[in-house]
């Protein structure tokens, strides 16, 4: 096996590849810089590059031109996929935009683009206002439907003095998991509203 050794312009062979890379083109556990597979939440095993909003121009250039001299888009790509998140503050809107470039064998290359909107105030309008008072009713139904059955449930466990007589019966046990599930979901809902009015960012426009 052959290696390439791109200061001296000259190839060594396997036996000496314990001298290179030189010890500054390795990180402090010993590996060569360069782009290493993760694997993210929610994405498929590739290799990440983040670019910061908040990077200077001339940092953004430096990237740019790193990511060209590196090969990091060789002859070998595929695919190429590019996350933007976005927030307007003025409008209280969180704006995601995945860019999927495909190339294909033939040379070209098809772009597929995928754009998700997520408003953080749920009560600006009076539609939404209505919903809120439909969710509240339905709220106000499941705790009078809860509580109805774990009356029943503590009735008839008084009565066999057995916690498990209630659910022989196959539509108790239904009904609980239908009012498990639905009480889960109006926590959660429930959480994410809570959560959305402590959001707030100051515009900027630097």
């Amino acid at each position: 096996t052959w290696f390439y050794d791109e200061y001296n312009g000259e190839y060594l062979v396997a036996n000496q590849q314990k001298y290179y890379p030189e010890p500054s083109d390795v990180n402090k556990y010993g590996k060569p810089f360069g782009f290493t597979k993760l694997e993210m939440a929610g994405q498929n095993l590739g290799y990440p590059m983040l670019i910061d909003v908040n990077f200077l121009a001339d940092r953004a250039v430096e990237i740019v031109e790193f990511l060209r001299v590196s090969n990091y888009m060789d002859s070998d790509l595929k695919q190429l996929r590019a996350t933007m998140v976005t927030y307007n503050p003025n409008m209280n809107v969180f704006g995601k935009q995945l860019l999927t470039f495909n190339v294909n064998p033939g040379g070209d290359i098809t772009i597929l683009s995928d754009l998700q909107v997520v408003r953080m105030d749920f009560l600006d309008t009076s539609m939404e206002h209505f919903r809120l008072a439909l969710e509240i009713i339905f709220t106000l139904l499941f705790l009078k439907s809860f509580i109805g059955e774990i009356k029943d449930w503590w009735k008839e466990t008084a009565e066999t003095n057995s916690m498990l007589s209630h659910f022989k019966d196959v539509f108790n046990v239904i009904d609980m998991m239908s009012l498990v599930v639905m009480g889960l979901n109006v926590v959660q809902w429930v959480m994410i509203v809570l959560s959305s009015h402590n959001f707030d960012i100051e515009s900027r426009y630097d």
